[in-house]
């Protein structure tokens, strides 16, 4: 699993976390989703699988994020933005899965993400068989 690390200027401090970003007016969420892994990642992708929504807040602000599990992945050159500086961390995801029960990946939007890759709770996938898998259907 890639995981980006950079800093934050809320946290005062560097943040290990998944790979997002902003939707364009009118831009269809597996494009934007396919610019930012390639613009902060330098990673593309030829497949996107829906994973769902997961809300970030909702006591002050609506803040839905949508999940996207990419594959097959081929690094390219950076394309970072201005004054970006991101490093791009290749983490097993049973590593990632322990991060977040550890406290050591509490982006909120990072430990969903892999709770959600992993069927957590409830049971386990194990990765070769998601990656298997024809046509994903998001874990319910």
């Amino acid at each position: 699993m890639y995981l980006i690390q950079q800093f934050r200027y809320s946290l005062g401090k560097e943040s290990i976390e998944v790979i997002c970003g902003a939707v364009e007016e009118d831009e269809p969420l597996q494009e934007a989703a396919q610019r930012e892994i390639e613009e902060e990642a330098s990673i593309k992708a030829s497949d996107f699988f829906d994973l769902g929504v997961i809300d970030l807040d909702t006591s002050i602000v609506r803040c839905q994020v949508q999940m996207f599990l990419a594959k097959p992945l081929t690094l390219t050159e950076a394309h970072q933005e201005g004054t970006e500086t991101i490093k791009t961390l290749h983490i097993p995801l049973d590593t990632a899965v322990q991060m977040v029960i550890e406290g050591n990946l509490p982006i909120v939007k990072s430990s969903g993400f892999s709770f959600t890759l992993t069927g957590l709770p409830g049971r386990i996938l194990t990765i070769a068989k998601l990656f298997n898998q024809t046509q994903y259907q998001p874990y319910r």
